[in-house]
C-alpha cells in the first residue's frame, strides 16, 4: 500500500514537472509570434472548424436525433464555457442585465439556426448547407440597407450580386446532380435559407446587446438557455448505446462550438475584423475540399457528394461574393 502511494506520487510529480515544461516552452514560442501571426492562426483555426462542423454533423446523425445533438452542442458549451469563465472572467458570470426581452430573442433566433441547420445538414449535405448558411451575412447586409438606411458601395453591391449568381449556379448544378429526391434536396436548401434568416436577426440583435454586456456573458446566456430549452426533446434512451466513436464525436461537436467561438475572439483581438471575416468565408471551400479528399480514400463515414465544375464555379462566386461584403476594400500603394 505504502509501496503504491509512493509510485503514484513520483509519477504525479514527473507529470507536474512535464506539464510545466510544455506550458514554458508554449510560451516562449508564443512570445516569438507576432500578434498580426497570432491572429491570423486564430482566424484560420475558427474557419478549420466550422470547416468539418457540418461533417461532423452529418456523422451524428447517424446515431443521434436533431434534438439530442443539437442539445448536447450547447450543453458542453455551457459547461466549458462556465468553468472557463469561473477561472479567468468572473465579471463576464454577471448576467442578470441580459434576463431580458431582447437578450431572451436572440437565445431564440440562435437556438431555431442551430436546429434548423442542423435539420439542412441532414436534408442536403455538408458542403450546400456550409455554402448556401453564407446567404446569413448577405441577408445581414441588405437590412443594413432596408432596415437601418445604411449605404453600400459600389464594391459591396458587387459582392451581393456575385453572390446571388453564384447562388443560383450551384442550387441548379446540385439540383441537377443530386443523388437524392429533388424534392428533398429543395426542402434541405430551404432550411438552410431559414437558418441563414435567423441568423442574421440574431447578428442584429447581437450589436445592440454588445454596447451594455460582456460578449462572453451573451454566449454563456444563449448555452445555458439553448440547454433548457432543447432538453425535454433529448433522447437520452439512446446515449447509452452510442459507442465510443459516436459519442466522441458528439462531445467534439460540443468543444467545436465554444473553441470556433474563442479563436475568433483572440483573432478580432489581434487583427482586423475584416480580415477575420475573410479568412472565416472560405470555410466552405475547405468543407468542399475536405469531402472530396473523403471520397477520394472512399472514406465511407458519410455519404459522397457530387460537386460539378459549375457547382465549383457557383462556390466560388459565393465566396467572392461574401469577401467583398464583408472586407474593407482599400486600394493603396504599398511598399515592396
Amino acid at each position: 500500500m505504502y509501496t503504491s502511494g509512493l509510485v503514484c506520487d513520483i509519477f504525479f510529480k514527473i507529470f507536474t514537472i512535464k506539464v510545466e515544461n510544455i506550458q514554458e516552452n508554449f510560451f516562449n514560442i508564443g512570445q516569438n509570434i507576432s500578434d498580426r501571426a497570432k491572429g491570423l492562426i486564430f482566424a484560420s483555426l475558427t474557419a478549420l472548424m466550422w470547416a468539418v462542423l457540418a461533417i461532423f454533423l452529418k456523422f451524428s446523425l447517424k446515431a443521434s436525433t436533431t434534438m439530442t445533438i443539437v442539445w448536447f452542442r450547447f450543453a458542453v458549451a455551457f459547461i466549458l464555457l462556465f468553468l472557463y469563465l469561473l477561472r479567468f472572467q468572473p465579471k463576464a458570470l454577471q448576467i442578470k442585465p441580459l434576463i431580458k426581452p431582447i437578450p431572451i430573442l436572440a437565445v431564440l433566433c440562435l437556438a431555431i439556426n442551430y436546429w434548423t441547420y442542423l435539420v439542412g445538414v441532414d436534408y442536403t449535405s455538408p458542403s450546400n448547407a456550409q455554402i448556401v448558411i453564407q446567404l446569413g451575412p448577405m441577408i445581414l447586409a441588405l437590412s443594413g440597407v432596408f432596415y437601418f438606411h445604411e449605404r453600400l458601395s459600389f464594391v459591396k453591391w458587387l459582392g451581393i450580386t456575385a453572390f446571388f449568381i453564384g447562388f443560383f449556379l450551384f442550387y441548379l448544378n446540385q439540383y441537377s446532380l443530386a443523388v437524392i429526391p429533388h424534392a428533398q434536396y429543395t426542402k434541405g436548401v430551404l432550411i438552410v435559407v431559414v437558418a441563414a434568416a435567423f441568423w442574421s436577426v440574431y447578428a442584429i440583435i447581437q450589436k445592440q446587446i454588445l454596447t451594455y454586456s460582456h460578449p462572453q456573458s451573451l454566449n454563456l446566456i444563449i448555452d445555458g438557455f439553448c440547454a433548457l430549452a432543447f432538453l425535454p426533446f433529448v433522447d437520452f434512451a439512446s446515449l447509452p448505446s452510442l459507442g465510443f466513436t459516436n459519442f466522441a464525436v458528439l462531445l467534439f461537436l460540443g468543444v467545436n462550438t465554444v473553441v470556433a467561438y474563442g479563436c475568433m475572439s483572440e483573432a478580432l483581438q489581434r487583427i482586423p475584423a475584416n480580415q477575420v471575416s475573410v479568412i472565416i468565408a472560405l470555410n466552405p471551400l475547405l468543407t468542399i475540399l475536405v469531402m472530396q479528399v473523403l471520397k477520394y480514400y472512399e472514406i465511407q463515414a458519410i455519404p459522397y457528394e457530387v460537386i460539378g465544375a459549375q457547382s465549383l464555379l457557383g462556390a466560388l462566386l459565393i465566396i467572392l461574393g461574401a469577401i467583398l461584403v464583408v472586407a474593407k476594400i482599400r486600394f493603396q500603394r504599398t511598399n515592396l
